[in-house]
Formats: C-alpha cells, sequence, structure tokens
C-alpha cells in the first residue's frame, strides 16, 4: 500500500517512531541503502521557493542511491503558455516516480490531486500553504531528542497564524508525547478552532511567562507573502533577544531567519544553539523517510 504523508497525522506514532530510529541508523552509520534503490526515483516538484527544504531532500536522495528529478514551476515552465498548475501536477505524476515530493502554496486543487491518488502514489509534502509541513516537524523533534536531555517542552512564538510548522508541531506532538506552548505576536496566533482541535499544552500572553515555562524555544519569522493588507498593518517585530533566554534553553530555528526581526543579532552566536544541528537533521530524517517508503515498495 502506497505511503502519503500531507499532514503528521496521516501516519501513526510508531511509523513517525520508526523514522527517528532510522534517522538515528544513519546517523551513527548503522544502515546502508539497498543496492536496489539505484532503480528508484525520486520526483521532487517545487511551486514555492525553497532552499533548505529543497536541498535536504535533494541530498537525502543522492545519499539513498535514487535516481532524482527536480522541478521549479514558474514562468519558465508552460505555466508562461496558460497551464495551470494543476495541470503542470497531473503531468509530473504521470511520469511515474516511486516517490513524488512536493511544495506549495496553499492550493485547493492540488491537494484533492494528491490525495485523490492515494492507491497508487508515495508522497511526502514538503510545505503546504500554512497548513503543513510534517518533515520539518519530524527533523526538529529529531534534532533535540539527540542534542539535550529531558527537554519536552518546546515554545513556538511569533507569527504563528501562518506557520505551517507549528500545526505539525502540535500534531506530532500528540503522536511523540512532547509538549507545544505557544507564544504569538499580537493578531498572529491561531484561531479558537484551530486551538480546539490542535490542543497545545499552553498558550502563553506573557513571553516571560512562556520562556520560563520552556526547554526548548523556537522563534518563527513573519511569513509577511502571507498576510492580508490588515495583518501588515499590526505586525510588529519583537526579535528574541539573548538576555531573555535562560541557562536551561535550547535555541531552534526552522529557517530562514530574518536577523533584527525574528532573533537579536547576537544569537548568532548562542552556546546552545541547535540551529545547524536542525540544517543536517534535515538531510537525515528526509533520507530516513524516504528509505522506509522504499523498503515498503
Amino acid at each position: 500500500m502506497p505511503i502519503q504523508l500531507l499532514k503528521v497525522s496521516d501516519q501513526s506514532s510508531d511509523f513517525h517512531q520508526k523514522v527517528i530510529e532510522r534517522a538515528q541508523k544513519i546517523d551513527s552509520g548503522e544502515y546502508n541503502a539497498p543496492s536496489s534503490f539505484k532503480d528508484r526515483s525520486l520526483g521532487m516538484i517545487f511551486f514555492e521557493p525553497s532552499s533548505r527544504t529543497n536541498w535536504s531532500f535533494h541530498k537525502a536522495a543522492q545519499d539513498m542511491g535514487l535516481k532524482i528529478m527536480s522541478t521549479y514551476i514558474d514562468s519558465s515552465t508552460s505555466l508562461s503558455k496558460g497551464e495551470t498548475e494543476k495541470d503542470s501536477l497531473e503531468l509530473f505524476l504521470n511520469l511515474n516516480f516511486d516517490v513524488v515530493v512536493m511544495r506549495s502554496k496553499a492550493n485547493a486543487e492540488l491537494a484533492q490531486t494528491i490525495t485523490s491518488q492515494k492507491d497508487n502514489l508515495n508522497f511526502i509534502n514538503a510545505g503546504f500553504g500554512s497548513l503543513a509541513h510534517p518533515t520539518q516537524a519530524i527533523l526538529d523533534a529529531y534534532t533535540w531528542m539527540s542534542h539535550t536531555e529531558n527537554s519536552s517542552k518546546i515554545l513556538i512564538l511569533g507569527d504563528l497564524k501562518h506557520s505551517r510548522v507549528v500545526r505539525s508541531h502540535l500534531r506530532l506532538a500528540h503522536l511523540l508525547g512532547y509538549e507545544v506552548g505557544l507564544c504569538p505576536l499580537e493578531n498572529l496566533g491561531l484561531e479558537a478552532p484551530e486551538l480546539e482541535e490542535l490542543r497545545p499544552s499552553e498558550v502563553f500572553k506573557s513571553r516571560e511567562e512562556a520562556l520560563s515555562w520552556a526547554d526548548v524555544v523556537m522563534p518563527l519569522r513573519a511569513q509577511k507573502e502571507r498576510f492580508t493588507s490588515t495583518s501588515k498593518e499590526t505586525y510588529i517585530a519583537q526579535p528574541l533577544r539573548r538576555s531573555e533566554l535562560l541557562d536551561k534553553h535550547w535555541l531552534m530555528h526552522p529557517g530562514p531567519i530574518v536577523w533584527g526581526e525574528d532573533m537579536d543579532y547576537e544569537l548568532a552566536q548562542y552556546s546552545k544553539s541547535l540551529i545547524s544541528h536542525q540544517q543536517r537533521s534535515g538531510v537525515t530524517c528526509r533520507a530516513a523517510l524516504i528509505s522506509i517508503i522504499m523498503e515498503e515498495m
């Protein structure tokens, strides 16, 4: 049966634990991809710019020995001739890759095209609008599990309204047993229906109180490309400062970082930063996920 990961909750806690355990084996050198992988293919189709996600998926696929095709859908493609994004995706799926990785803005037609193929398509969501980014949540969790002890409380602060990362963490937390606290900027929090559905451990109004609660601190950038005119008018940057962090705090950020808005420049040298580890874990965890899917074929 094909494996699809459109959102974290599409797969069980056992599946996500298996990905983390496989990532540990890859990092320790205990896992080698089967030689059969050289005959398998992975197609990457991105409708939205990316550096970290794109490059880490590409490197992960290379490390697994796969055949890779990667494309970015923009004016250099048949979009310039009037082709729709849905038509571009359907064409790409008809090229018959063993696994397809897609990143896009929130486009209901693209999501429907993927879910309609659930019986014959292995699929990984590499970021979909403000709704889901499952592999980012997995690699974040793997990073702090690998580098910290007894750090089970992660605080996510900043623009939560437009964040696919926070929504994926809230789903993954219930599967893997960690706690997620939220501290949104004014007017940029999750609405009541989502809070009721996703059930964060805590929602803070006071940043000082939130930081006192947390073990791991992860500010997010303001996703201004998704802002409405109203939210643009009310957005005021509140960069995280070194003086706010306590001795117990580990620092993370899914990137890209907007220095001076998300975090103060002095945090670039913070001794308990895990940001570079997150970047490396992006390759490891995506290789782990790809390898598990390939082995199930």
